[in-house]
């Protein structure tokens, strides 16, 4: 398989959602299209060259029906340009990469733009079903569902975090994104969103609140208290350990309604060093090892143990899924009965992200998932989970899944988590056992 390679990403600037946000009057066509537009004058590239554009959306219809397809001719490019629309929901446009990567990974195509449009403030809110079952009552009786809302105060009751726990991490949100646009550090992917005279409409984002207090938090309502009325029921049904649902969520601590789009050049090896263009990042089609003696394998890596980077691994041949790579002191390993199946490895090309788990037990007090987190962004590591236990009274178990490029930086990560108040201790979840840093 070749490798797939970001070389390019443009966005619009998110505005409110709603009838007064600066790009409601903007149709979500032109909206990617601008983004189209960009991408081909800043790359250099031909529209006549693109194999596919494909545009995620999470909705569908109306002002979205097709807008991959139509934003691709709205901005100009050939009709033998095909474009596609698919719907993962908000995981829509991660998807649309995803596939572009897959398609360019296959060697089947050499360059797709993918992306994804948004235009919360146009939809039309009476589409489609709030409980994502169709309207079928049999459906419904089976798997009962609900609005995300209430799913999101749902998580929040089964995991122990409080209106205060979710306020305090929206304010850190806030003050991150004040601090991150003072610096510039998204000037260089925004592209500025004109109107047909050429006006500006919208040069910078308009969604964020910067100067954001708990104080203020604190004096919203619960946004979806009302509709627990309705659903709580049917998720308490599910998840009867809990007795109830706290409703934490509000227009202040909740994922924003905004308006925008944003595309990305996903292009293969061979484009990129045909047309002399430096790739932002790499789209890993497989995990950066080697199997020592043969060709090219599929690898991946074991999930019971997760090795990153600096771990000693080895892999194991499966019966029908290539080669897992698992750490070389995993349990699986040492107690494998047909040894001829392990053979030699060895990291290849590194700067990809790796999944890691890291148990960590401290005091409770107000404020400690926020300076965790704090941390966690400093060293620049991705924070994809949190979970957090109360194993005995006032010490709190928090259990972090972050992404890491390998042992050296998961190992200064660790030790400055360490330093944090209150933390008692820090360990990596290896095979369910703790490991500290010191034995990583």
């Amino acid at each position: 398989m070749a490798d797939a390679w970001i070389v390019d990403v443009v966005r619009t600037p998110r505005s409110k959602g709603r009838a007064d946000g600066a790009l409601h009057d903007v149709h979500p066509q032109e909206l990617l299209a601008q983004c189209l537009r960009a991408l081909a004058a800043r790359v250099g590239f031909e529209p006549s060259d693109v194999d596919d554009v494909i545009a995620g959306n999470g909705i569908l219809t109306g002002d979205h029906d097709a807008v991959g397809r139509l934003a691709t001719l709205l901005a100009g490019w050939p009709q033998t340009v095909p474009g596609m629309t698919l719907n993962r929901f908000c995981g829509s446009a991660q998807q649309a990469i995803t596939v572009a990567a897959m398609g360019v990974a296959s060697g089947l195509q050499d360059l797709v733009v993918a992306g994804g449009v948004e235009s919360m403030s146009r939809w039309d809110l009476t589409a489609g079903s709030v409980t994502i079952d169709g309207g079928n009552p049999d459906f419904r009786a089976r798997f009962p569902t609900v609005p995300q809302g209430i799913s999101a105060d749902l998580i929040a009751s089964l995991e122990g975090f409080s209106r205060t726990d979710v306020d305090a991490f929206a304010v850190e949100s806030q003050r991150r994104a004040e601090v991150a646009v003072d610096e510039g550090r998204f000037d260089r992917g925004i592209v500025a969103i004109t109107g047909a005279d050429g006006e500006v409409l919208l040069a910078r984002d308009e969604h964020p609140r910067p100067g954001t207090t708990l104080e203020g938090l604190a004096k919203l309502r619960p946004a979806f208290a009302e509709a627990g009325a309705t659903y709580d029921a049917m998720a308490l049904e599910v998840y009867p350990e809990v007795d109830h649902i706290d409703h934490v969520h509000h227009a202040g601590n909740s994922s924003g309604v905004v308006d925008g789009a944003a595309a990305a050049v996903v292009a293969s090896d061979a484009w990129v060093a045909a047309n002399g263009v430096t790739p932002r990042a790499p789209l890993p089609s497989r995990h950066s090892v080697q199997v020592l003696g043969t060709g090219d394998l599929l690898t991946q890596l074991a999930r019971c143990c997760n090795p990153v980077p600096g771990d000693s691994i080895i892999g194991y041949i499966t019966r029908s899924r290539g080669v897992t790579i698992h750490r070389a002191d995993c349990f699986n390993v040492l107690h494998e009965d047909e040894k001829d199946r392990l053979v030699d490895v060895e990291w290849g090309r590194t700067g990809e992200l790796y999944p890691v788990a890291v148990h960590i037990d401290a005091w409770d007090r107000v404020g400690l998932l926020r300076d965790l987190s704090t941390v966690v962004s400093e060293e620049k590591v991705n924070m994809v989970g949190v979970r957090t236990e109360h194993e005995e009274e006032r010490i709190t178990s928090v259990y972090l899944t972050l992404e890491t490029t390998g042992i050296s930086q998961l190992s200064r990560l660790m030790a400055k988590l360490e330093t944090v108040k209150g933390v008692i201790t820090v360990n990596r979840q290896v095979d369910g056992q703790r490991r500290s840093a010191g034995s990583l």
